[in-house]
């Protein structure tokens, strides 16, 4: 996965450098982005904001959390079935007509914190992840800690899960808590504050 954060360390055997294969929550092994993304993020800080205690991520997104979000596939299969009629000449003169008009997705911020003192601020790299996808990485933690679907979509929401990295024998356990915040119709800004503890397993 692309650094998140900075450029990949010049120490390949550093454990922010390795590349992630899989992540095993409760017996269940997941290989998809999600899966890779926030061990990949957690492994960043930890390397170089050794004193952060806290990750807020951030982005404003219309969507509603669903579990559809945690089966893009199906989505993208549904969104093609649509098209069968349709021109790629059409497709791609809607898409860019589209572009034109909105612009590309909104950025994810992210912020991160050693207690209440801010030591970071910028936007991720949208070549990694942008406003469209990051609920499909939003949905896994919500997921993974057993929250409810129904819940997903609260004012705030908190959580903790413990996943393993059995290849890079690395365990996690995220705590987290998910907030919802109405920014005007239809559009909210959706935030994650995660608390990560890494540890050899």
């Amino acid at each position: 996965m692309t650094s998140l954060l900075r450029d990949p360390p010049a120490d390949p055997s550093n454990d922010a450098a390795q590349s992630i294969e899989s992540l095993s929550v409760n017996d269940t092994s997941y290989t998809h982005t999600a899966a890779k993304f926030w061990p990949s993020l957690i492994d960043e800080v930890h390397e170089d904001y050794p004193a952060c205690s806290c990750i807020r991520l951030s982005a404003p997104i219309s969507d509603a959390l669903s579990r559809r979000h945690l089966t893009p596939g199906d989505t993208l299969a549904d969104q093609l079935a649509g098209l069968m009629d349709t021109s790629i000449e059409d497709v791609m003169n809607e898409t860019l007509a589209e572009l034109k008009i909105l612009g590309p997705p909104p950025c994810v911020h992210i912020q991160l914190f050693n207690g209440r003192i801010q030591i970071l601020s910028q936007d991720l790299p949208t070549e990694c992840v942008d406003a469209s996808l990051f609920p499909y990485l939003l949905v896994w933690p919500l997921e993974w800690a057993g929250i409810p679907s129904d819940n997903w979509n609260m004012k705030s929401v908190s959580g903790t899960f413990t996943a393993k990295d059995k290849k890079r024998g690395l365990a996690y356990k995220m705590s987290f808590s998910v907030s919802r915040t109405l920014m005007s119709e239809d559009l909210y800004m959706q935030s994650i504050n995660l608390i990560p503890l890494v540890w050899r397993s």
